[in-house]
């Protein structure tokens, strides 16, 4: 197995190089700082360069994180306009291999409804997407179902991803740093509903997907539970430090609008995948 790893420098992109290692599969990193670079839109590998991959998957993404100073051009090139192209350029040269492309469960939009979507609901999901982020994850899954293609295009979408590695600024490094070091909080009131799914249980989804024990199309990952920020947060400190005696400051926050954000998994789970990191060890890994 031979696979273009592109975007190479964000954090998910690291979790599956290490499934990639251990699986002994061959693969080169594209990013900003690689020998093969990717660095959208100035530097981009050409279409023959990636047909001589057995899979490509592409991690790249921009504008989730707060505070991004990226272009809603650039934003939507890089989630959109680039992955269109190139699904297009693979099928006009007869691609035969895999791709894998990620969506988020923020494509959801501004949802206060409690129920948990399936790839159908998401497809066609009546909430607004009031950000350009959320906007351009949807347009990419509905433009993944009305795909039709000889390779495998695999589209799995994701609730909010986490692990031992992530950026510090990250919400559960943050709290981890906060409540170790007695430091005050400034969070918001943490009254969204989310799910979090262990990068080791994405990889896990890859694998199967690579190993060609699965059918193609668009994927929900998730697990069956859900939590509020509030709760998250509260379990974090626990693990972390109990005697935590911080103060915490309420502040508004960009994704209050989008109450609920569930996924329902439930055709990743017909095909064998289930979630086996537990939120708890997950945090715990953190820790040792």
């Amino acid at each position: 197995m031979k696979i273009a790893l592109l975007g190479s420098e964000s954090f998910l992109a690291k979790q599956l190089a290490t499934l990639f290692q251990k699986n002994n599969w061959d693969f080169t990193s594209f990013s900003k700082t690689t020998p093969d670079r990717f660095s959208y839109p100035d530097a981009v590998p050409s279409i023959l360069k990636l047909l001589s991959f057995d899979a490509i998957v592409l991690t790249a993404s921009a504008g989730v994180q707060a505070g991004s100073s990226v272009t809603t051009t650039d934003l939507f090139g890089i989630n959109l306009f680039y992955p269109i192209e190139l699904i297009t350029r693979l099928g006009e040269h007869n691609f035969k291999g895999f791709v894998i492309t990620f969506g988020s469960y923020f494509e959801i939009g501004n949802c206060n409804d409690d129920r948990a979507l399936n790839e159908n609901d998401l497809i066609h999901t009546p909430y607004i997407a009031k950000n350009p982020y959320s906007l351009s994850k949807r347009l990419l899954t509905r433009y993944r179902e009305s795909f039709q293609g000889a390779f495998n295009w695999f589209h799995v979408v994701l609730p909010t991803i986490y692990g031992k590695g992530e950026r510090s600024a990250r919400l559960i490094p943050y709290l981890i740093e906060s409540a170790r070091l007695q430091k005050n909080l400034s969070v918001t009131a943490g009254q969204q509903i989310r799910q979090y799914l262990h990068t080791d249980d994405v990889a896990a989804f890859v694998a199967m997907a690579l190993n060609n024990n699965i059918t193609a199309g668009i994927y929900n990952l998730a697990p069956a539970n859900s939590i509020t920020i509030a709760e998250l947060r509260n379990v974090t400190i626990r693990l972390a430090n109990p005697d935590y005696k911080g103060s915490i400051e309420i502040k508004t926050g960009r994704d209050e609008d989008m109450k609920i954000l569930k996924l329902d998994a439930s055709r990743a789970n017909s095909q064998g995948w289930l979630p086996t990191v537990s939120l708890e060890k997950g945090i715990n890994s953190y820790l040792s």
